[in-house]
């Protein structure tokens, strides 16, 4: 749980709203217990400017390829062609 904490990143659209890292960051402070010290990290320099807006669907995209083999995923042709029954086969 400690390192969680201490090393929280705001990603996606609407880390750009001025002043959320700064109240994320305050309200982290006040439900943490004292013994802990949260923080809001920024990404790391070799990252390119616009990775806050696009890393949580980069993520999820990682994260898909990893927890769906090859071939339990259902494309839109296939779901197209043979309908709901297609989850069932692929995916059963």
């Amino acid at each position: 749980r400690r390192p969680l904490l201490e090393s929280l990143m705001l990603c996606g659209g609407a880390s750009s709203i001025p002043g959320l890292e700064t109240r994320f960051a305050g309200e982290l402070v006040e439900l943490a217990p004292a013994s802990m010290r949260p923080a809001v990290v920024t990404p790391p320099e070799y990252m390119p400017e616009n990775t806050l807006k696009t890393s949580v669907w980069t993520g999820g995209a990682i994260l898909a390829k990893v927890v769906f083999p090859q071939n339990q995923y259902v494309s839109k042709f296939d779901y197209d062609e043979c309908g709901p029954s297609v989850i069932h086969r692929k995916c059963g």
